[in-house]
């Protein structure tokens, strides 16, 4: 038989409940800005939006905005993760390949071309992110190497001077391509920007599996 609730109890269950619509109602607030953050992102860049932006479009105040982040540039590693999580999926791709063929290498680079343009505009903001905050450029470099930290290819070395070669290699053309599918992106697929792309994917396979 279920013992009768006190007047104590009651007052608590209460509590908890208005906690609970709280909670809600802050996660949902969070939600919002950084779902109004990363679309002005997109659609502005990063440089000329504003916390007071932000705060607009997301329905609330910048003082709300400070009460859940520090400034723009927590919401710009929100947007690292969001370009980050399609880059891995990218990453993993290579891995599939089982010769890397000159073609092989070709066609993955049009397959993580495809990615980064439908992307682009969150990649480019990310870019302008890094370029205005100092730490967040600083995590460049380090976040690269761990996307690339769990790949199969990099199974194919035990750890030493050889695996960190070949992933330093790694890390740096996949930088180098970033910016090359920048340009390409800028002037167009031309014939110009497919021998690029050719001449990269080339440079790409010798550099990773000059005896496969």
């Amino acid at each position: 038989m279920t013992p009768p609730q006190t007047a104590a109890g009651k007052r608590t269950q209460g509590s908890e409940e208005v906690l609970s619509l709280r909670d809600q109602h802050k996660e949902l607030t969070k939600s919002r800005l950084v779902s109004a953050a990363l679309e002005l992102f997109a659609e502005r860049g990063y440089r000329a939006t504003s916390v007071g932006d932000i705060a607009k479009a997301a329905g609330t105040t910048p003082t709300t905005f400070y009460r859940y982040f520090s400034g723009k540039s927590d919401l710009a590693r929100l947007l690292q993760d969001e370009v980050n999580v399609e880059v891995g999926k990218s990453l993993q791709r290579l891995d599939e390949v089982k010769r890397p063929t000159r073609q092989a290498i070709r066609n993955w680079v049009d397959q993580y071309g495809d990615m980064w343009h439908r992307m682009h505009v969150l990649c480019d903001a990310y870019w302008e992110a890094t370029s205005t905050d100092p730490k967040l450029a600083a995590e460049l470099v380090p976040v690269t190497f761990k996307l690339t930290d769990s790949m199969k290819v990099m199974s194919a070395f035990a750890e030493g001077e050889a695996r960190a070669k070949f992933q330093t290699r790694l890390v740096l053309l996949y930088l180098l391509m970033d910016r090359l599918l920048y340009l390409v992106n800028i002037q167009g697929h031309d014939a110009t920007a497919i021998k690029m792309l050719d001449e990269f994917s080339e440079i790409f396979r010798l550099s990773l599996f000059p005896d496969r």
